[in-house]
């Protein structure tokens, strides 16, 4: 064979190389497409078995916020008859997701308010005392506490977290209190301890808020306790309802920081719900749990 009929029968060949590998990766792409369509429909499936779960985790605090808003919105637009919430303290998020903690506020007070037929939600809110929610608060952000630089970080990202407030609070029923109190309070926070002093001032609005509430709303009950619980719960719908649902949250706790034990999950397990029911109970009365120091 002659160097040219050589060269010209591998020029060919690799032309044939090459379309065989334009082929190929038509051939892979297309399976991969398939695929992807394949796995597109079952994922819908997936999806809408997830959905059916009675029980599945969400994210930890403060992500839980939007979640636990979800939850409150669609109490009040399906008129479930009890909503219970158990918590630390009554501006749940408020120092840090002021916007959902404001979403949260104002669904609270719609879900109050609201009156279809003259039937009325009947709300619970359960909370630490101001006394122990303000201990308890110190002992989260005690990391702070002896750290000026990382005090004066925190003060410079909070900062400017309350300018989507509307100028008028009471305009939403809420406090009082206007958008420009809350910022010339905070512009003079400097150091720690008037960081606390700050947070003190504000939860006092919001507690006797509620106080007040609890006197003229009678479908409204508004518990202060003294015992910590190792649990936090929302709960929409009663027991009995065919609607309920919980959003469930284990924060963590002077017993457990060290091993940053936290955890968040929703559920419409009734006996599960029926559990931490009972166990809300008793902690009311009872010192189940330790004293946070």
């Amino acid at each position: 064979m002659s160097p040219k009929n050589k060269s010209i029968k591998t020029e060919k060949n690799l032309r044939l190389l090459n379309l065989i590998g334009v082929i190929a990766t038509l051939l892979a792409l297309a399976g991969t497409i398939a695929a992807l369509i394949y796995a597109s429909k079952h994922l819908e499936d997936i999806e809408r078995v997830a959905k059916q779960l009675p029980t599945k985790t969400i994210p930890t605090f403060p992500y839980n916020m939007g979640y636990i808003n979800e939850i409150l919105k669609e109490a009040n637009e399906n008129k479930v008859d009890e909503v219970v919430i158990f918590t630390d303290v009554t501006a749940y998020g408020f120092f840090s997701r002021p916007k959902e903690w404001y979403e949260y506020r104002k669904n609270i007070k719609s879900i109050i308010d609201r009156n279809e037929n003259n039937v009325k939600t009947k709300v619970n809110m359960i909370c630490y005392d101001k006394a122990l929610a303000m201990n308890f608060i110190k002992w989260q952000l005690e990391e702070y506490e002896n750290n000026t630089k990382k005090c004066d970080s925190l003060l410079k990202v909070t900062k400017g977290k309350w300018n989507f407030l509307p100028d008028d609070l009471k305009s939403d029923g809420l406090y009082p209190l206007k958008k420009k109190d809350i910022l010339d309070k905070f512009e003079k926070v400097k150091s720690f301890q008037e960081l606390i002093g700050f947070i003190d001032w504000f939860l006092s609005f919001d507690y006797e808020n509620f106080r007040n509430l609890n006197k003229h709303e009678d479908n409204f009950t508004f518990e202060e306790i003294q015992t910590p619980s190792y649990f936090y719960m929302w709960q929409v719908g009663s027991q009995s309802a065919y609607n309920h649902s919980a959003i469930i949250s284990f924060p963590m706790h002077k017993d457990t920081a060290a091993k940053k034990n936290e955890s968040c999950f929703s559920t419409k397990d009734t006996d599960l719900l029926n559990v931490f029911a009972d166990l809300r109970s008793s902690i009311k009365g009872k010192k189940l749990f330790r004293q946070c120091d």
